[in-house]
């Protein structure tokens, strides 16, 4: 019986299939390719982007093999419920927004069958346990499906936890509700995922640029990125820092569509 491994993003799936390489375990993984953290998320959004799953699957008869495909969102549904057998298996880290937020669209369309889920945030990177706290010094440990190690995932196949049918309502209506907020962003805070309008990195991002002299624009990503308690991805801070430049606090030097080459200031007042 072959487990449907559901990937919150491109990167995650990557991780996961070169996990089910490594321990010789055939599978299908089904690869979400958008990041519903940022955007609008109302069913005419989501229509209107086409949302659609990137399906791999893994051959262990066959090292080489990379067999993909592609999945209409609406098709999912009907696919999962359809085969009993499919035992859907969901990656996610408490601790990322990107995958939290994937979590609740994905009982949003898995109300009718049982799915599974891993819980990554515990696991360090060399796929031992006991995560320390967020942020802590040496900590090692992954802070997404997406960044952690194809090791730290094969250690955590067979330990999947049914998703219990309370917990999926739960998730259906926090889904619900961020689906109405429809905010340009959703955050992970200490009050769990917020939606928050689209200014919320900005002061991050301006104390991180210096007042003085063109700051790479890359390094002021990277350095917003670490000063947060929870993890955002790189391409949310550059497209705010885009948009910055756009309505002038800040100013640029090169195309800031370039993160690596275009070096940014604070405009002056």
């Amino acid at each position: 019986m072959t487990a449907q491994h559901i990937a919150p993003s491109y990167s995650a799936g990557v991780a996961i299939r070169a996990a089910l390489s490594d321990a010789r375990i055939e599978g299908a993984v089904l690869i979400n390719d958008d990041d519903l953290s940022h955007g609008p998320i109302d069913s005419v959004a989501l229509h209107r982007n086409q949302f659609r799953w990137m399906v791999s699957y893994v051959d262990v008869h066959d090292e080489h093999s990379n067999h993909t495909g592609w999945l209409p969102a609406d098709d999912l549904r009907n696919t999962l419920s359809a085969n009993a057998e499919a035992r859907p298996i969901l990656w996610v880290s408490r601790t990322s927004a990107q995958e939290v937020i994937f979590q609740l669209h994905f009982a949003s369309l898995a109300t009718d069958f049982p799915w599974s889920a891993i819980d990554v945030s515990d696991v360090r990177g060399d796929g031992s346990s006991d995560r320390p706290s967020h942020g802590s010094a040496g900590s090692s440990a992954a802070e997404s499906v997406a960044a952690s190690h194809p090791s730290g995932l094969r250690s955590l196949f067979g330990t999947e936890q049914p998703v219990s049918r309370h917990d999926v309502e739960e998730m259906v209506e926090r889904w619900s509700k961020l689906q109405a907020d429809n905010a340009p962003l959703r955050v992970l805070t200490d009050d769990g995922l917020l939606s928050v309008s689209a200014d919320y990195f900005d002061r991050a991002l301006i104390e991180h640029t210096s007042p003085t002299a063109p700051t790479p624009m890359a390094r002021v990503i990277a350095d917003t990125m670490g000063s947060q308690q929870f993890p955002v991805a790189d391409h949310v801070l550059h497209r705010r820092l885009i948009t910055l430049v756009e309505n002038g606090t800040m100013t640029a030097e090169g195309p800031p569509l370039n993160m690596g080459s275009c070096r940014i200031s604070r405009a002056r007042r």
